[in-house]
């Protein structure tokens, strides 16, 4: 799964139940890179990105999405196993906030990917893509 996160620099989701911002800018740059791969989200999530993407599936249910791309505004704490990819961006703002991304997550993750785009609301958003490193090939080193 590539699991797709919208995170403020204290690693903040959500805050009561409601995502921190949103950024055209940042819709437009999720479009870019994921082409015409289908996304898989909640309906509350695909009601704000449906002006740009597609390509969007919804869905209550990721637990059978292995190789597919999802949208978070939630913790992926249930999905960890499944994730081999993380596509983070970062608002480089704090907001309030009550859920979380755990960021000790990335401990098991290497960073492929890193662009800044100026957006819409933000005069800088941050894009970092990490990828599961090989836990078997750590451990024979």
């Amino acid at each position: 799964m590539k699991a797709i996160l919208c995170l403020d620099d204290d690693y903040g989701i959500s805050f009561f139940g409601k995502r921190q911002s949103q950024d055209k800018n940042l819709r437009l740059n999720l479009k870019n890179y994921l082409k015409e791969n289908k996304i898989y989200m909640k309906p509350s999530s695909a009601s704000l990105y449906q002006d740009i993407l597609k390509n969007i599936v919804e869905t209550n249910d990721f637990q059978n999405l292995l190789d597919e791309y999802v949208l978070f505004e939630e913790d992926i704490h249930p999905y960890i196993d499944k994730i081999d990819t993380l596509i983070l961006y970062f608002w480089n703002r704090i907001y309030p906030k009550d859920v979380y991304f755990n960021k000790a997550i990335l401990s098991f993750y290497k960073e492929v990917d890193r662009c800044e785009f100026v957006g819409t609301s933000h005069e800088k958003i941050t894009r970092v893509i990490y990828r599961k490193e090989d836990t078997d090939a750590k451990e024979k080193e």
